[in-house]
């Protein structure tokens, strides 16, 4: 049966004080990177509206599905990147990491910043099956935010594929309670750090790929790409190769 391959991609967000490492230095490089690897789906984060319409221009055959985690548009977003040739969008929507999840730009556990979980259920094209794919990205800040939030994502997408930032390391209380007995990690094919800071030396697995129990994970690797010595991003993006 033909593979589904996804990836996770913290973008860095655009910021001035990054001086050789902006945007602008780096937009062409991300999307040469998901040209190269052409996942099905690509699960972003801290994408700001000006940096998805660089992707979007650079990525043809490529649609976007998401909003923005204030609900005005203006902020960060997790969208969801989908391959239209491949996947056939159903349906799609965001939900806010909060007690009220439904208003926008909530935020009730602590966290200075709302956060959001996109998600979209498609029709593979191939294998004439559903699937359901949510992308996230957890808070940086409160330990609370990110086990509350784990437990919301828990209940609402229990086996959809899960991409995301989830600023903790594997192992913890928030992975413990995403993977459960319906969904699994990839990370044990790869253990490779993720986060590197612009800098040569990887920190810490922020980054996963959770899949469905019963998928089979014919592949999944950190994608550590520098080319002629640039970063794509802060962190490495992450990719497995999976059948539903």
């Amino acid at each position: 049966m033909a593979a589904l391959r996804v990836m996770t991609f913290n973008l860095r967000r655009d910021v001035a004080a990054d001086g050789p490492h902006r945007w602008d230095a780096r937009k062409e490089l991300v999307a040469r990177l998901v040209r190269r690897h052409a996942p099905h789906v690509v699960g972003t984060q801290e994408g700001l509206p000006h940096q998805l319409a660089d992707l979007d221009a650079r990525l043809a055959g490529y649609r976007r599905v998401g909003g923005c985690r204030r609900g005005d548009g203006t902020d960060e977003h997790n969208a969801l990147y989908y391959d239209a040739a491949r996947l056939e969008l159903l349906e799609a929507g965001d939900f806010w990491l909060s007690d009220a999840p439904h208003e926008p730009g909530s935020a009730t556990w602590g966290n200075r910043h709302p956060r959001i979980a996109t998600w979209a259920r498609f029709m593979d094209r191939v294998t004439g099956r559903p699937i359901t794919v949510a992308n996230t990205h957890l808070d940086h800040e409160s330990a609370r935010a990110r086990r509350e939030a784990a437990a919301l994502l828990a209940r609402r997408l229990p086996a959809a594929i899960l991409l995301g930032d989830f600023n903790e390391e594997p192992g913890g209380e928030v992975h413990a309670v995403l993977c459960g007995a319906s969904r699994k990690d990839t990370t044990h094919l790869d253990r490779t750090p993720t986060f590197h800071g612009f800098s040569a030396q990887s920190r810490a697995r922020l980054d996963w790929i959770l899949v469905p129990v019963h998928a089979h994970v014919k592949r999944a690797a950190v994608v550590r790409e520098r080319p002629e010595g640039r970063y794509p991003s802060d962190h490495d993006p992450v990719m497995a190769e999976i059948v539903v």
